[in-house]
């Protein structure tokens, strides 16, 4: 018979335990990834690129990347880090376009620039800036570059008057003047492909502040899903013309301007009651003798209320001297709806050496919910022209679908100074359709479908 041979029996492990005796040893080689680490939070790292990886020159973590306690500094350290470099995989030329996360940063933070200027180089950022839930508070105006955009994760209530907020807060200093936010400089234009996305600003009240300004970025440059809260000034001002800048159209085609929450709150108060929620505006359609024709393109979804500052005084939208349309939008608390072309002289639109008539021509309002709300006389829910002798022309309205949330002898539905024509609230609280044409000769053409 043949001798039985010992045979040696090896344990196999499972695939799964086999993976994780491999692995072990590379976390345990590496302690440092999970220092601080709480589940689903990514790994980010901030000294040394760690081995058999590369650095990405499209993206960088601001937070992670800098130190410092101005978030905006951060910022314009990070964007100094990237642009200019050699593009990971490829040849020059160097990267100017980056994405800078700077959503790390939360909670409440100081600013004092423009987190557009980076530091280091003398290029100019172009990409994406992701700001995270943070109170951003800031002693200078943002001036977002040219083909940049502006990213927060949200708009929200700014809980005023505590530091705690919800989602992108950039809030107005003590002492502020001027726009918070800026869509590129005021000279050296035009400027392309601006955004302001996802966050709330905030002027807190302080006098001189405007919420949003543009008067020199043109196509693909837009607002969106923003809201802006107690600017004395006004909330949102785009403008077709501008003083530092008149070899140029302002902001002329750019837009849309849209889903913009425009609110005045006890924090303002009186101080508020003068401000204008949106100003659209430009040269008219004839700028030192010479015909101009300039358009912005659509505001659609706005709100503005001047409910918890009591009311505004004045216009809540105020539209002269430019083309554009207003749609599927609402206003409240204000003693004027929307004016169009309520203008008493052509000093309105100088801008600089250009000197425009500031006639207004072709403006669209539809599908648009007011309600003046102020309990006094004289309450207008829809403006057209001027009152006053030798006023600027105004030409070319279409309004469909206005509703006029108050019904009663203090308000007046459309009050159209050009063709004279008034439709009071109590006969006339919805317009189906009026148009005011030309007026030659001084008697104009109108066509109405009201109540």
């Amino acid at each position: 018979m043949r001798a039985s041979r010992a045979v040696r029996a090896t344990a196999v492990p499972p695939p799964r335990l086999l993976l994780a005796l491999v692995t072990l040893p590379l976390i345990l080689a590496r302690p440092t990834f999970l220092t601080a680490q709480t589940a689903g939070n990514p790994i980010v790292y901030s000294t040394g690129v760690p081995a058999g990886t590369a650095a990405s020159t499209s993206y960088i973590d601001a937070f992670a990347a800098t130190s410092g306690t101005d978030i905006c500094a951060r910022i314009n350290t990070a964007w100094g880090l990237v642009l200019g470099q050699t593009p990971t995989g490829s040849a020059p030329p160097n990267v100017n376009s980056v994405t800078v996360d700077a959503r790390g940063f939360t909670g409440s933070w100081n600013c004092g620039s423009s987190p557009f200027s980076p530091t280091g180089t003398s290029l100019l950022p172009n990409g994406i800036l992701l700001l995270g839930n943070a109170i951003i508070t800031t002693s200078a105006t943002w001036v977002v570059a040219s083909r940049t955009s502006l990213i927060g994760i949200g708009a929200g209530n700014t809980t005023v008057g505590s530091t705690n907020g919800i989602n992108t807060v950039i809030r107005a200093a003590n002492s502020f003047s001027g726009p918070v936010l800026q869509m590129g400089n005021s000279s050296g234009g035009p400027w392309f492909g601006i955004v302001i996305r996802s966050l709330t600003v905030d002027c807190n009240a302080q006098p001189g502040c405007t919420g949003i300004f543009n008067n020199e970025a043109e196509e693909n440059s837009m607002v969106d899903q923003v809201q802006i809260w107690d600017a004395p000034s006004y909330g949102l001002h785009v403008s077709a013309a501008n003083t530092n800048d008149t070899g140029h159209p302002g902001a002329t085609n750019s837009g849309p301007y849209r889903n913009i929450y425009i609110s005045y709150t006890s924090n303002c108060g009186s101080s508020c009651n003068a401000a204008v929620g949106l100003q659209v505006d430009g040269l008219g359609t004839q700028a030192s003798g010479s015909p101009v024709s300039r358009s912005i393109r659509e505001f659609d979804d706005i709100t503005v209320t001047g409910h918890a500052a009591g009311y505004l005084t004045g216009a809540a939208v105020a539209i002269f001297g430019v083309s554009t349309a207003f749609t599927n939008s609402h206003i409240e608390y204000a003693q004027i709806g929307i004016a169009i072309g309520n203008v008493s002289s052509a000093s309105a639109c100088t801008f600089g050496t250009s000197t425009g008539n500031c006639v207004t021509d072709g403006v669209e309002v539809s599908n648009v919910s007011i309600g003046t709300l102020t309990g006094n006389t004289g309450q207008i829910a829809v403006l057209v022209g001027n009152s006053t002798s030798g006023a600027p022309a105004t030409y070319d309205v279409t309004i469909t679908g206005v509703a006029t949330m108050s019904t009663n002898a203090k308000v007046t539905t459309l009050q159209d100074n050009m063709s004279g024509a008034t439709l009071s609230s109590t006969n006339d609280p919805l317009i189906g359709l009026y148009a005011l044409g030309r007026c030659p000769g001084g008697t104009c053409a109108v066509v109405k479908n009201t109540q």
